[in-house]
């Protein structure tokens, strides 16, 4: 469980009435999948709206939705905020290397992953057109 108030740290609030000492128990964008004590973030997506959704995630018990909100400029990018804030920010301990180009994009991906992993040791993966691996 965390603190509603450590789940928002970084995100700018437009408006709440939320209590942020509140526990949170998951962080969900799916209101399908709420329980109670959840933290339910309503993003606007290409075939419908999270907003709609609002009810139906009180319904099933979510922390701040409904009577309790918190609302931000951007939901997409405060789902983002607070999932990095959830688990503890992952990327921080990550190295990206990204590739662009024409040609050849798929092969040095390849190259390199097997450079990485046999010269350095490194744990390496890789999203690509022909394969993701992690």
């Amino acid at each position: 469980m965390m603190k509603l108030r450590e789940l928002l740290n970084g995100l700018d609030i437009l408006e709440t009435n939320a209590e942020l000492d509140s526990d949170i128990r998951e962080v969900r964008y799916d209101s399908r999948l709420v329980g109670s004590g959840d933290l339910f973030i309503a993003v606007t997506g290409a075939e419908t709206d999270g907003h709609k959704y609002i009810p139906m995630a009180r319904e099933k018990g979510a922390a701040c939705d409904g009577v309790p909100f918190v609302r931000v400029a951007d939901s997409r990018r405060a789902l983002a905020v607070v999932g990095g804030n959830r688990f503890d920010h992952p990327a921080r301990e990550m190295t990206m290397i990204g590739i662009t180009g024409t040609s050849g994009k798929t092969t040095s991906t390849y190259l390199i992953k097997s450079i990485l992993e046999q010269k350095a040791g490194a744990k390496v993966g890789l999203i690509g057109t022909i394969q993701n691996m992690i």
